[in-house]
């Protein structure tokens, strides 16, 4: 049986079979495998989508069983042409869909006066246990101004007092990053051991070592403090116990809130206070995610001092925050007039910002070397342009590269820039300042940090203003 891993990352295969890049692509397009691991994006843009690639493998759904982890994920304005989509392919194609997340939109809303709606699956849970699971943790609101670098500082010191295992989940790298600094720079060397740092600006390879010795320190009774991004707010099985949200779309938060007594293992029920956080140059974080989202969470959370987990089911307290979402269902209009460019147009999971660069991290000797062989490759690349077998080696050189993608994947992070007007000349003529291979730039050690990750935001910050975030 062959697994395709559809992510963008690398291909898995069971048994001794080498596969070449011909015939690995062919796989890749038709989702020609019993089991295949992907992602929303080439799942639901074989449907939405113009790109034929894509089309290819739009049978092979037929008869299926489609699981859907975190589908949460997929943005409100979406949630109506994707269940019309399941219920189609659950109705003509007789597949079975399974949905799952922790905190699960309000689908039958989405789908309007239509009767079909996913049916839950019955606890085996008794209601005492039902009780005694969902009150994992308690949290405190105070949101009424916002805390300087400062107030926040003191209030980690106040949090430091307790001697839990901490979790400080901020809404920027920026943000993350003064945290952590303050933390080292607090702490003894011994006691630095225990203090993590989880950002996208980490390296992959880094973040599983994170997050495997976090998992570790949790069975030795030793204070451990983590401070991470929303990096951590869906899929990362770790579990602390206090700590500080900063305020964020409010089922992103309750993600997040579900790292502390993640099993309900711990003796104390879990904490976390959600606060706002301005930085020096008065930025609230909570202004990246979109502003109509932050006003409905204030709405709920306005009414409330602290807030339980069994509240937050109780109370109905998600079905709240999903119902004020506004309805645009112009995708299943511009269906209905088989407008096929607008649907084109307007189904995008990931807003992109306008420009992304991939950097690669020579984090040790295994990466330098992997460096090298893309750097050759990328020679090899240039120079078979002009070559009578230009498709011959072509491929040769492709086949190579597929073979190394996922290690070269596991030390790349990615740089997204905002930029407005002229300013993305000006962004595209420092990156090129950067070596690169087969699209991948380098990072020099000027803009890399072993802790913090890739600090290119502050390097291009002290070269142009106004940038990124």
């Amino acid at each position: 049986m062959l697994t395709d891993h559809l992510s963008g990352e690398f291909l898995i295969e069971q048994g001794s079979e080498e596969y070449d890049i011909d015939k690995k692509q062919f796989l890749l397009d038709t989702l020609d495998s019993e089991f295949v691991v992907t992602s929303f994006h080439q799942l639901f843009y074989g449907v939405f989508k113009r790109k034929n690639a894509l089309f290819k493998r739009f049978h092979q759904f037929a008869n299926s069983i489609i699981l859907i982890d975190e589908v949460q994920l997929i943005p409100l304005k979406l949630m109506y042409p994707v269940t019309q989509f399941l219920k189609f392919m659950s109705e003509i194609f007789n597949c079975k869909i399974i949905v799952a997340s922790a905190t699960f939109p309000n689908i039958k809303k989405e789908i309007l006066n239509d009767s079909y709606t996913f049916k839950s699956i019955d606890t085996t849970l008794t209601p005492e246990e039902n009780l005694q699971f969902f009150n994992r943790y308690k949290i405190t609101v105070d949101i009424v101004e916002s805390y300087t670098f400062e107030k926040l500082y003191n209030k980690i010191d106040e949090k430091l007092q307790t001697q839990k295992d901490l979790l400080f989940r901020v809404n920027t790298v920026n943000t993350a990053n003064a945290i952590y600094e303050y933390l080292i720079n607090k702490n003894s060397s011994y006691e630095q051991e225990n203090i993590f740092l989880l950002t996208s600006a980490v390296a992959p390879i880094s973040r599983q070592k994170i997050i495997k010795a976090i998992k570790s320190n949790s069975t030795k009774g030793i204070q451990q403090i983590v401070v991470a991004t929303q990096l951590i707010q869906a899929g990362v099985d770790i579990s602390l116990d206090d700590g500080l949200e900063e305020l964020a779309p409010f089922d992103l938060m309750i993600q997040s809130m579900g790292r502390r007594n993640r099993s309900a293992e711990k003796s104390t029920c879990g904490m976390a206070d959600i606060i706002k956080i301005k930085n020096d140059k008065n930025f609230e974080g909570h202004k990246i995610y979109n502003e109509f989202d932050i006003e409905q969470t204030c709405r709920i959370l306005n009414n409330y001092q602290t807030i339980s987990e069994q509240q937050i089911y109780s109370e109905g307290l998600l079905d709240k925050y999903y119902n004020a979402q506004v309805e645009i269902n112009s995708i299943d209009t511009s269906f209905q007039k088989l407008n096929f460019l607008d649907i084109d147009k307007e189904f995008v999971l990931i807003a992109n910002a306008p420009l992304s660069f991939s950097f690669f991290i020579p984090l040790n000797t295994d990466a330098t070397n992997i460096w090298k062989k893309l750097v050759e490759l990328d020679r090899r690349k240039k120079a078979i342009k002009q070559d009578k077998n230009f498709w011959k080696n072509m491929k040769e050189v492709e086949n190579e590269y597929s073979k190394i993608k996922k290690d070269v994947s596991l030390y790349t992070v990615n740089q997204n820039f905002y930029h407005q007007g002229s300013k993305e000349e000006t962004v595209l003529n420092i990156i090129q300042d950067f070596d690169s291979a087969l699209g991948i730039y380098l990072a020099s050690d000027e803009i890399f940090d072993i802790h913090l990750g890739l600090q290119l935001a502050q390097y291009v910050k002290d070269k142009i203003e106004g940038v990124f975030w």
